[in-house]
């Protein structure tokens, strides 16, 4: 099975159970996903044994121009009208929405309820105050903007709070090993130089071997012509105590990382 998702198709139509929508119209922006059977043309590579997207769309175009009192009854010819066409068709799923003109109505709250996320934006206009009930009762969110770039501002801030945010490590510096002069345990006594970045003391550390990470450790003493010192930047050849169960060979890259959310 395969799926295949056609975005944002807008029309301008005259949907509507009151008056004045079959007469002024709206904005209506059409999402369709079709799960369907894909192994016939992924097989043959034929572009006449694949799901002709024009086609779907001339359906959904068609049956939008056709004027009716609920939206319910738009997706239903719809729909109806795909699986006649198309007999690889699995499942279809439509959402249509309306992005009316004037302020936010209760017809607007009926329109977004339901929908997972459910909210209605706004653009230098009002929301009537049995709109604004229904809203809070249905647990609709509506944000009302007077400046238009504050709208793609807090879209932006929506989606970044509801992306998953994962745990990646990030290299701040690399240290060549030039020499191991003795390893008691897990502690490793060897001679290094910063090839990259700028190296501190209490810094994790991974070992890369061949460009392959073979284990991790942290860097517990530096030292620098035998003096004891906190960092040690770009170029400069140090001493230091570096604490793994992996025991660092010379030419081994020591790659030092942050771990940080995105």
């Amino acid at each position: 099975m395969g799926i295949i998702e056609i975005e944002g198709m807008e029309f301008y139509a005259y949907h509507g159970h009151f008056a004045a929508e079959q007469v002024v119209g709206n904005r209506f922006l059409v999402d369709l996903t079709l799960i369907t059977d894909c192994s016939k043309a992924a097989q043959s590579d034929d572009l006449n044994d694949a799901l002709d997207y024009q086609i779907a769309y001339r359906i959904v175009k068609e049956e939008m121009e056709i004027q009716s009192h609920l939206l319910e009854n738009v997706a239903d010819r719809i729909l109806d009208r795909l699986r006649k066409e198309f007999s690889t068709i699995e499942k279809v799923k439509i959402k249509i929405i309306g992005a009316s003109i004037g302020d936010v109505t209760e017809n607007d709250v009926k329109l977004a309820s339901g929908r997972n996320p459910a909210i209605i934006l706004g653009f230098d206009v009002k929301i009537d105050s049995s709109a604004k009930d229904l809203a809070e009762r249905s647990g609709v969110k509506v944000e009302i903007f007077d400046i238009i770039y504050k709208i793609a501002e807090w879209l932006q801030e929506e989606v970044e709070k509801k992306t998953p945010k994962v745990m990646v490590d990030e290299v701040t510096a690399k240290i060549k090993v030039l020499k191991v002069f003795s390893s008691l345990k897990d502690k490793h006594v060897m001679g290094a130089r910063v090839e990259s970045g700028m190296v501190s003391l209490g810094q994790e550390a991974k070992i890369m071997r061949r460009e392959n990470e073979i284990g991790k450790g942290r860097i517990r003493d530096l030292q620098r012509e035998k003096n004891k010192v906190e960092e040690v930047r770009e170029g400069v050849e140090f001493g230091c105590q570096f604490q793994s169960e992996v025991t660092p060979a010379p030419g081994d890259i020591l790659e030092i990382f942050i771990t940080v959310e995105k």
